[in-house]
């Protein structure tokens, strides 16, 4: 709602949800705003095209995954149909300006799936949780190289409202953080604010 109510009438979102429950407030967030803009797709995003297992966590709206591991006792597990970024925006034929991934873990799967779309795109926004990644047999380093497409690397200050600038050698001494990749400079004084939209409950 936030990103749609940014980009204004000219531009286009492009929304992925995997996960039945969040896709229902997302449909109904998009409604209620009146978002004309906005394109809500029920896909999960990874390397490739392909059906795979959500881990959905009960209780949580934001920690599904479709990493395996430990599971609690009244989690469920659903399959969901992945598209990757390159070949779901070459049917689009066109290309984001901006792309976000919050994806529990799985962000090296997703950027694996996203040469095309990094080398076009401006911005970009993600989680990183190094530990989460070391599980997954990837050094710090190889995260990082994923990236090499964007110049400048930020860590978003969320207390001090402003962008603090690293290098790709840091990745190995964050333990969580959420960043920004960019083709350019970003001022690193403030970080937009946005007015709130309506949301449903």
């Amino acid at each position: 709602v936030v990103i749609a109510a940014a980009v204004g009438a000219g531009g286009n979102v492009y929304a992925f949800e995997p996960e039945p429950d969040n896709f229902a407030q997302l449909e109904k967030n998009v409604a209620r705003n009146r978002l004309e803009n906005v394109t809500a797709e029920r896909l999960a995003v990874g390397a490739a095209p392909s059906v795979l297992t959500l881990h959905v966590k009960a209780g949580s709206i934001g920690t599904h995954t479709l990493l395996s591991g430990p599971k609690r006792e009244a989690d469920r597990d659903i399959a969901v149909k992945v598209t990757d970024l390159d070949s779901y925006f070459r049917r689009q034929e066109l290309w984001p300006d901006l792309v976000k991934v919050d994806v529990e873990g799985f962000e090296p799967r997703v950027f694996e799936g996203a040469h095309e779309v990094f080398t076009r795109c401006r911005y970009l926004f993600f989680e990183y949780a190094r530990k989460v990644i070391e599980r997954q047999g990837l050094e710090a380093r190889d995260f990082a190289e994923m990236l090499s497409a964007f110049p400048h690397l930020y860590r978003i200050d969320e207390s001090g409202h402003c962008l603090r600038p690293i290098t790709s050698a840091d990745f190995t001494n964050i333990l969580y953080a959420n960043l920004v990749a960019a083709k350019e400079p970003l001022s690193v004084q403030g970080i937009l604010q946005y007015p709130a939209r309506t949301l449903a409950k």
